[in-house]
């Protein structure tokens, strides 16, 4: 067993392992040199293989190779938020938060804010690897548990194409990384596919699958470390950019937020000017102070220097520096302002300013206006996001505001059963706009692309659904509160007209699938019917032999040859 090698055997596998390796693919090119060079240092990385393969070095060594050669053709060094559609991020379908109860990070996955759609799987499963890929390097020789939230999804959700893919990345790619994979909340109508992908599991696998509600979850994480939507009491709520803690050189913990599509922005999508050297002298002070710790650090934490790479990273982000984009479809430049009075909102006047609140039950639609004020004598560019744009329209999510204008932002909040607690948020960024050129909307998606976060001011607003006063009378007090409720009405029947055709759509195929079965059982009672009257047949032909032999044997008993 694996669990009784010593670090003397265990040294010798991965010794064996990599001077395997080295000899037979060095110089192969169907591997990252990056790859390579961590076969050649990394003794964890490759202890990983060996214990997925319970201390079978052959086997472990197939599937290193196999691994390594996914890892070249999938690009998996060169995966970065910058480089990954960032809507994944800005929705949050996957993140990792708190742990269970072994200590183990707790990757949680909602299944219902992804569609099975042929296009966009690449790209999902991109933002997938990238995932496992951040967290395997945060714990070289750790294991995860994955939670499937399976809350309110349907059978538009569930994308066996993806699953296969995730199920091979823990049984190829990231070995010995999964400790349970959770599923919560399953609906009974999803319970057929998932007796498919159960088919695809190994015996050892199938025991690392575990179906739970909210009582049982509790057996596996703490309930202060389990969000309130699973039956803990922990009130995180995903946001992004997300905050972290970042320790520098004195010793201090300061608060920062990263923006990773700054951080890792793509060498194509902008260019320093030529004044970029004319670093005021504190920020080259700070700068040198933060390579000084990256040498200190000497490359033995792999997350230390990050967080160390994402301070000098925001460091360079907050110089003065004018950014110049290249749009594609014309060679023309695009500028933002450089200016870094950032931060907090006050070139925007938002009204409401605290709360955005929607009028109405979470089983009709329901409506609300965000007015955006430009209370500076600048032009200006505003975006306005969501945390669940599947949940919401937005009218005039981008656009320009000229000095003193007033735009209006129409949001609509559509009906649905997890309306009933709405913990969502909107985000309105804007920053100043020097070009005068600029006016489409595909302009200002690819400006919005290039700015910094130093450039942008921003403003959170969360939302609050408030359920109407009821009337005291059966009686309309006018024709437009009738009409009103007319249309709350017509709303609410077109949701109950979706759910119905989903319905009916998910009893149909339960009929479809009722009707083989009833066919395919009356092919087997015809064959058996024609078995049985066979074995009838050689049955009575056979007593007929038997008859006849013996009156036979009778008759020549009977006969006397001397009489």
């Amino acid at each position: 067993a694996l669990s009784d090698r010593t670090p003397a055997m265990a040294d010798q596998s991965v010794s064996e392992m990599r001077q395997r390796f080295l000899t037979e693919h060095q110089a192969s090119a169907d591997f990252d040199s990056r790859d390579v060079d961590r076969v050649r240092s990394d003794d964890a990385y490759l202890m990983r293989f060996i214990r997925h393969r319970k201390g079978n070095v052959n086997n472990a060594y197939e599937t290193l190779v196999k691994c390594l050669k996914w890892r070249k053709t999938f690009c998996v060094n060169d995966l970065s938020e910058a480089t990954i559609d960032r809507r994944y991020f800005e929705m949050g379908i996957g993140y990792v938060h708190s742990e269970d109860k072994k200590g183990n990070p707790l990757l949680i996955l909602n299944i219902r804010l992804h569609k099975k759609n042929a296009q966009t799987l690449p790209e999902f499963k991109r933002y997938v690897v990238y995932c496992l890929e951040k967290q395997a390097r945060a714990m070289p020789v750790g294991q995860m548990t994955v939670l499937f939230d399976m809350t309110d999804t349907a059978l538009s959700n569930m994308d066996l194409d993806f699953m296969k893919f995730f199920i091979d990345c823990f049984k190829h790619y990231f070995p010995n990384m999964l400790e349970l994979l959770l599923v919560f909340n399953m609906p009974w109508i999803l319970q057929a596919a998932w007796k498919i992908i159960r088919s695809w599991l190994s015996e050892d696998a199938r025991q690392l699958v575990k179906f739970v509600n909210k009582a049982e979850l509790l057996g596996i994480v703490d309930s202060d470390k389990l969000l309130v939507k699973f039956g803990g009491t922990d009130t995180w709520e995903y946001q992004y950019p997300q905050q972290e803690d970042v320790t520098e050189a004195t010793g201090t913990s300061k608060r920062v937020r990263f923006d990773m599509s700054c951080q890792e922005a793509p060498e194509i999508s902008s260019e320093i000017d030529s004044n970029a050297g004319d670093l005021d002298e504190s920020h080259q002070t700070e700068h040198q102070d933060v390579e000084h710790v990256d040498a200190m650090v000497g490359g033995k934490n792999d997350a230390t220097v990050q967080r160390h790479k994402q301070v000098t990273r925001l460091l360079e982000l907050q110089s003065p520096l004018k950014v110049k984009s290249v749009d594609d479809r014309g060679g023309q430049t695009l500028r933002a302002s450089n200016s870094v009075d950032s931060g907090a909102m006050h070139w925007l006047k938002l009204t409401p300013a605290d709360v955005l609140e929607f009028i109405g039950s979470y089983k009709e639609t329901s409506r609300a206006v965000l007015h955006l004020t430009n209370v500076t004598d600048s032009r200006l560019t505003f975006k306005v996001k969501t945390t669940s744009p599947e949940h919401f329209s937005v009218k005039a999510s981008l656009g320009i505001v000229m000095p003193g204008e007033t735009i209006d932002v129409n949001i609509t909040l559509h009906p649905g059963p997890g309306r009933r607690t709405l913990r969502d948020k909107f985000l309105v960024l804007c920053t100043r706009l020097e070009d005068t050129s600029l006016q489409s909307a595909d302009q200002l998606s690819a400006l919005w692309k290039t700015i910094r976060s130093s450039q942008v001011q921003e403003q959170r607003l969360p939302c609050r659904l408030v359920e109407p006063p009821i009337a005291s009378s059966g009686s309309f007090s006018s024709v437009k509160d009738a009409a009103a409720t007319v249309e709350a009405s017509s709303a609410n029947n077109d949701f109950l007209q979706d759910q119905l055709s989903e319905i009916t759509g998910s009893v149909q195929a339960l009929k479809d699938q009722v009707n083989a079965l009833t066919e395919e059982n009356r092919r087997l009672l015809n064959r058996m019917d024609r078995s049985l009257s066979t074995q009838r047949n050689l049955f009575l032909a056979t007593l007929l032999v038997i008859s006849t032999t013996l009156a036979i044997i009778l008759q020549l008993g009977q006969f006397d040859p001397w009489r």
